[in-house]
């Protein structure tokens, strides 16, 4: 019997999809593999992963804690550590002052925006490599899988 991550395969038919489930982790982690020019490269993965969640949303701590599902003493620390290196603040709700929200400061924006920024570059580097064709294949399934995940 073979396994997927831990998932006993229930039919052959499963195949395809699990296929395409490792090239999407594998694509995942070569983009986050690749080495970038960024001050990034003082935070810990945990503090980038916070960084990238807050955006520009000015979530709330239990937010970023839900969406990176994390504990609060966890999320508390990092926020912590990220505020000392003055690339977000913690707001209170002007709605419920029992809420604390967390911003990025503008250094906070300018290094989220780098990465991203340098993430495209390499996402592009790769696409330039394949045919038109391939490219539009590429598009296409991407926006189909994109709009089956935004369903659910």
């Amino acid at each position: 019997m073979k396994y997927f991550m831990g998932i006993k395969k229930q039919t052959l038919n499963n195949e395809l999809e699990d296929e395409i489930v490792t090239t999407i982790f594998k694509f995942m982690a070569l983009i986050r593999g690749k080495k970038t020019d960024s001050s990034a490269s003082e935070l810990t993965l945990a503090q980038l992963h916070c960084v990238i969640a807050i955006n520009d949303t000015s979530p709330s701590m239990a937010e970023i804690a839900n969406e990176l599902e994390l504990s609060m003493p966890t999320i508390t620390v990092t926020i912590d550590k990220l505020v000392k290196l003055n690339y977000v603040v913690r707001k209170t709700d002007p709605s419920d002052r029992r809420v604390v929200r967390v911003a990025l400061t503008t250094q906070g924006k300018k290094i989220t925006q780098k990465m991203r920024d340098q993430k495209a570059e390499i996402i592009k580097s790769a696409i330039s490599k394949l045919s038109v064709s391939d490219r539009k294949k590429t598009r296409e399934v991407m926006v189909s899988l994109l709009g089956a995940l935004e369903e659910k």
